[in-house]
């Protein structure tokens, strides 16, 4: 059984608000939850088997859609705030978020979780439109403390990071610089590019991770790295500001060997 299910919580009272919104939330997994839902085809759906408990929600606007698959949960102060049409939130099965938060402000912006993510102070801030995260499975987002994990977009980018990552606590992903840098001839030159981390890859504390990198799959990025490029070798430590690579032909374990 989940921890966060008790008799108690199940007490409190669920706050559903929304004329126009469908709400579908299973009351006896979730408890003392705000939520507002409005708009044309707007929906929040909990799987029977998800569980939400202490979150807030506010949804405005058409066509704007909020899954949690089975056996998932949101709870300790996850607020999701979502302005504009069009836009997705799809957490898959077997995730856990706690004390995370989702900002849209604009149309046609996606966030996909997958299954068996584990997200705690994790951020996901999009404006404007056609923004998209992509988290594949068995990632963990872990900040703690004030050091938040973020997730910024504009200008139509993806961030991508796959399968088996583990991300520590105060890093950023950033794929725009959110102002414009203008040349002699009026021309802007610091255009939003897409970020791709590839599977088993390991971000270390306070990393910042800048628009257009790359990196390859069972690679290390020490703490405090500002990462700005493609990284195009697999298997290899990179640090430094700005990070480059420091050794090769290593890999690295969740366990402690």
């Amino acid at each position: 059984m989940n921890p966060f299910v008790e008799k108690k919580a199940i007490q409190l009272r669920n706050k559903i608000h929304g004329s126009s919104g469908q709400v579908h939330l299973p009351d006896h997994h979730s408890a003392g939850n705000t939520i507002t839902v409005n708009g044309e085809n707007s929906d929040l759906r909990v799987n029977e088997n998800g569980y939400m408990r202490n979150c807030f929600c506010d949804v405005k606007g058409n066509d704007n859609h909020i899954s949690i698959g089975n056996h998932s949960w949101l709870a300790d102060r996850c607020s999701i705030r979502i302005s504009g049409n069009n836009n997705i939130l799809e957490i898959g099965e077997n995730c856990s978020l706690q004390n995370c938060s989702v900002f849209i402000a604009g149309d046609n912006n996606t966030i996909r979780i997958d299954d068996n993510v584990s997200a705690v102070f994790t951020s996901f801030h999009m404006e404007k439109e056609n923004n998209t995260v992509k988290v594949g499975m068995h990632t963990s987002l872990h900040g703690r403390d004030n050091g938040t994990i973020e997730f910024v977009l504009e200008e139509s980018t993806t961030i991508t990071v796959k399968e088996d990552c583990m991300i520590s606590n105060d890093v950023s992903f950033r794929s725009s610089d959110s102002h414009s840098i203008i040349n002699d001839k009026g021309e802007r030159i610091n255009h939003a590019k897409d970020i791709v981390v590839n599977d088993h890859v390991w971000i270390g504390m306070r990393s910042l991770v800048l628009k257009g990198t790359v990196i390859q799959k069972n690679s290390i990025i020490g703490a405090g790295s500002i990462c700005n490029k493609v990284y195009e070798k697999e298997n290899c430590m990179i640090a430094g500001n700005p990070a480059k690579i420091i050794k090769e032909n290593v890999n690295w374990s969740r366990d402690r060997l």
